[in-house]
Formats: C-alpha cells, sequence, structure tokens
C-alpha cells in the first residue's frame, strides 16, 4: 500500500546463491537452530539488514542500499517477512515463497496473533525493535 503517490513501490528480488554463498533454507535452520530451543519460541528481527542478508533478499529502490524495508518474525517452522510499499519480483515470487511467508505489513496486528497462536515467548533486540512493535507485543509475550 503506497503512503504516497509519489513514493516508489520497492521491489524485492532474490539475491543469487553465487553471491550470497548459502542457500535461504540454509541460513534459516541455522538461525533456527541457534535462538529456537522449542515450538513455543520465536524470534523478531527488526534490523533490516540483517533481513537481507539471511533472507538472500535485496532492495534496489536507492543504488547501494540493498537493505529489504521489513519486519520479520521466524517461529520454529516458518519465516514471515511483513513488507510495506513493496512488491516481490514477479521471476522470484515462487522461489521466495518456498522458504518465506510474505505478509502486508498494514495487517501486523492480524497476522501475528496468528503466527504467534501457540508461542509463549519473543526475543527480539530492544535496539532493532521499534516501539510499535514492542508495544503491539508485549501484550502477550
Amino acid at each position: 500500500m503506497v503512503k504516497d503517490p509519489s513514493q516508489k513501490q520497492v521491489i524485492i528480488s532474490d539475491h543469487k546463491i553465487e553471491y550470497s554463498g548459502i542457500k535461504r533454507a540454509e541460513k534459516l535452520n541455522k538461525l533456527i537452530d541457534k535462538f529456537i530451543k522449542s515450538q513455543d519460541e520465536a524470534l523478531f528481527v527488526g534490523d533490516n539488514n540483517f533481513i537481507s542478508s539471511f533472507t538472500n533478499l535485496r532492495a534496489y529502490r536507492n543504488e547501494y542500499t540493498p537493505a529489504v524495508p521489513a519486519f520479520c518474525v521466524i517461529t520454529a517452522n516458518n519465516c514471515h517477512l511483513f513488507l510495506e510499499n513493496c512488491r516481490i519480483n514477479k521471476n522470484d515470487v515462487t522461489k521466495i515463497a518456498t522458504d518465506i511467508r510474505i505478509h502486508d505489513l498494514k495487517d501486523f496486528k492480524r497476522d501475528i496473533a496468528n503466527i504467534l497462536k501457540n508461542v509463549k515467548i519473543v526475543k527480539l533486540d530492544k535496539k532493532d525493535t521499534t516501539i510499535f512493535v514492542q508495544e503491539t507485543l508485549k501484550t502477550k509475550y
């Protein structure tokens, strides 16, 4: 959803394996193995550069700034990416969708309740997490 009609929509693309080094699924599995110890835990990631790195995704709105403008919630089973004013490159949609569930940021409050239905603990880094997200998660986790 574009807030300002003059604002260009960000195109998200898959970063080729020859540049990223490791497949997205491998990176996600390593992250899950390291930080999520049970089905009732989740990890919230708000650092756009880190999200770009571990998802092998790039946003090429501005030259030399490939960070994906997103929030990410990782559970024991899935990686959920919340995007605003973005669309996935049509050639990459199928590749990306096999590893990542894409959500619109405007649906964050609704979708996060479903994603975290059985989760009791959400791990996050407060310095990289917006107040909006902290307040949304604080009521339950």
